[in-house]
């Protein structure tokens, strides 16, 4: 069984498939500033040598399926994080409705970018709930 993460930030419905497990648990929906994209710092380059000289990362956010390294394929969403993490809502603008895929590049001082990381798969759904009803006014009287 695929384990996944679910949850409401803002009307927008967020599914990411991770790994392999069973009894995957449904965290409860988040609030709009709870959410926060992750990954472990980067401390070496390519060939294994540490690292000295990183920059930043770069968060982009494509098409579903679409590859992230081909210069063809349009970049819905981007941010640039100096930190390991950033918000998610930043990254959420007016993304379409669809799954998105999200990656994360390391960026060094002379603007190489890494391979891209593991993808991130988010469902957005931009449906509004449903509108109030009975709205009305309520005399209370005192006798």
């Amino acid at each position: 069984m695929k384990a996944f993460f679910a949850g409401v930030i803002l009307g927008v419905v967020l599914l990411a498939l991770n790994g392999d497990l069973t009894n995957a648990q449904v965290p409860p929906p988040l609030a709009k500033n709870d959410a926060t994209l992750a990954w472990d710092a980067v401390t070496t380059n390519a060939d294994n040598t540490p690292i000295t000289d990183l920059a930043h990362y770069l968060v982009v956010a494509v098409a579903n399926g679409e590859d992230p390294t081909d210069t063809n394929t349009e970049i819905l969403a981007q941010k640039i994080s100096t930190e390991p993490t950033t918000a998610l809502k930043s990254l959420l603008g007016a993304l379409p409705e669809g799954t998105t895929d999200f990656y994360v590049f390391a960026v060094d001082n002379n603007d190489n970018l890494s391979a891209p990381s593991n993808v991130l798969e988010l469902l957005i759904s931009n449906v509004p709930p449903s509108a109030p009803g009975n709205f009305r006014l309520v005399v209370v009287t005192t006798p």
